[in-house]
C-alpha cells in the first residue's frame, strides 16, 4: 500500500515527463521513491520496536537475539516487497499495483505450502528456492543468516534494476 502511488500518480498528472527529462539519471529517480516507500517503512518498523525493547529492560532474560533478528529479517523482507512494490505502478494505475503487490506477497508466504505439495519435482525446487519464508524463519529464530539477506538485497537490486528499465523505456517512446 506505501508503494501504491510510487509511479502511478505521477502517469496520471504528467509529472513523469519532468521527472524523465530532468538532469537526474532515472536510476536515481526509482531509488529516490524506493528509499522513500522504505524510510517510511523503516520508520514505522522501528516504532514498534519500541515496547518490545522497553520491555527488556525490565526482564532478565529477554531474548535479545530473537527480537533482532526478527527486527532484521523484516526489514529485508519489506525492502524486497516494497520493490517490488514499486516495480508494479510503474506501468498500471494505482489500485491495480495495490492488488498485484498484494496477491504476490499472499502467494511468497504460500509458496512453501506449494513446494511441499511438489516436492521431488523440478518445480517443488524451484518454488523452495524462491520462497521468502524459508529465508526469513531463519531470522525468526535469532540466526543470521548470510544467504538470506543477499537473496533479499538481490530481489531488491533487481526489481529496482527493472522499475528503471521500465521507466527508462517511457523516455525512449
Amino acid at each position: 500500500i506505501i508503494t501504491m502511488r510510487s509511479m502511478s500518480d505521477d502517469r496520471k498528472n504528467k509529472t513523469d515527463q519532468a521527472l524523465i527529462t530532468a538532469p537526474v539519471s532515472v536510476t536515481g529517480i526509482v531509488m529516490g521513491k524506493f528509499l522513500a516507500a522504505f524510510g517510511v517503512y523503516f520508520i514505522a518498523n522501528t516504532l514498534a520496536l519500541l515496547p518490545a525493547i522497553t520491555m527488556g529492560f525490565f526482564s532478565s532474560a529477554f531474548p535479545w537475539g530473537i527480537l533482532f533478528g526478527n527486527y532484521i529479517g523484516t526489514l529485508l523482507y519489506g525492502a524486497a516487497m516494497i520493490s517490488i512494490g514499486v516495480f508494479f505502478p510503474a506501468s498500471i494505475s494505482q489500485v491495480i499495483a495495490a492488488i498485484g503487490t498484494f496477491v504476490i506477497a499472499v502467494f511468497l508466504m504460500f509458496v512453501d505450502q506449494i513446494a511441499s505439495a511438489l516436492s521431488g519435482n523440478f518445480i517443488g525446487t524451484i518454488l523452495t528456492w524462491i520462497s521468502f519464508t524459508s529465508r526469513y524463519d531463519t531470522f525468526t529464530q535469532g540466526i543470521f543468516s548470510v544467504s538470506s539477506c543477499v537473496y533479499f538485497i538481490s530481489v531488491a537490486a533487481v526489481f529496482v534494476f527493472l522499475t528503471a528499465r521500465r521507466v527508462e523505456s517511457r523516455r525512449w517512446n
